[in-house]
């Protein structure tokens, strides 16, 4: 119930600010497997976009945050709703315990995990390097890893101004990435694929929302 009342409240305010979405890939994400998607992390206004993939099938889906963020404004009531997993990052015996905990949530409970592998929030015109933990966490469990690219945010949100236009976003569902058969040594070359597409999807997706 309370991810329908995230996913309905966030809707309204995309509907206010007058936000519309073009999703491609859609059917990457509506399957009934489970799978941890990796999103690019503008500010606490992706959590808008999150809701509109989550779209009417929301109750397998959650999301991955530092326990911090749980007490973080509008951003800590958003993940509450949604039934965030979270995770000590500094502890490090209790965020080992805490990822075993959800691999085993992810298989038995078919969860599609929503993360944000760079680790706190991104202006640039980059991706941020990548946290490791997510994709120990996809390895560990072999299950998918979903890119999904939101196009950039600046065209509509004028952080300096404190005012939001309207206007299109487009977020891109990439082909699955399969870690079956992976083992911690192929991670590397596993986080650096991933962010190599979807700093590829960004600029193409962001270039075409800007001209």
């Amino acid at each position: 119930m309370y991810t329908r009342f995230f996913i309905w409240g966030c809707r309204n305010v995309s509907t206010i600010y007058g936000w519309k979405y073009i999703v491609t890939g859609r059917r990457y994400i509506e399957t009934d497997d489970p799978f941890i998607a990796v999103v690019n992390h503008q500010s606490g206004l992706d959590m808008l976009c999150i809701a509109e993939l989550w779209g009417n099938k929301p109750f397998s889906n959650t999301l991955i945050a530092k326990h911090t963020l749980l007490y973080y404004g509008v951003f800590g009531a958003a993940s509450y709703l949604c039934n965030t997993l979270s995770i000590h990052r500094n502890n490090l015996n209790k965020a080992v315990a805490q990822m075993k905990s959800m691999r085993e949530e992810i298989i038995c409970k078919k969860l599609k995990v929503f993360v944000f592998p760079e680790g706190r929030r991104n202006r640039s015109e980059n991706l941020l390097p990548f946290k490791k933990g997510v994709f120990h966490l996809a390895v560990d469990a072999q299950v998918s890893i979903v890119p999904i690219v939101i196009s950039s945010l600046k065209p509509l949100y004028h952080k300096e101004e404190q005012r939001l236009d309207s206007g299109f976003i487009t977020m891109t569902c990439l082909p699955p990435v399969s870690t079956r058969g992976l083992s911690k040594n192929d991670i590397p070359e596993l986080m650096e694929s991933v962010r190599s597409s979807m700093i590829k999807t960004f600029n193409n997706t962001s270039k075409k929302r800007n001209v």
